[in-house]
């Protein structure tokens, strides 16, 4: 299975290779007992503001699920 991953920030609003987090397709490894998740370490500690978004692609439609979390900071 094979990832790739965009932050995109609400002015581009696509995602083109200047918004690309990893220069390359991920492989993702196939989950196990052991090993159920496949964490995308680039973007820890990344912060989206208004209107910014992470994308994603993957290589086949049906067979990744993807989840995130954080914390909404309001100033």
């Amino acid at each position: 299975m094979t990832l790739k991953l965009w932050r995109v920030s609400a002015a581009a609003a696509t995602n083109v290779n200047e918004n690309i987090v990893v220069p390359v397709t991920v492989l993702v490894p196939v989950a196990t007992q052991t090993f159920p998740h496949f964490d995308a370490t680039v973007l820890w500690g990344a912060v989206l503001n208004a209107g910014d978004a992470i994308w994603g692609l993957a290589g086949s439609g049906s067979s990744l699920s993807i989840s995130g979390d954080g914390t909404v900071v309001q100033v």
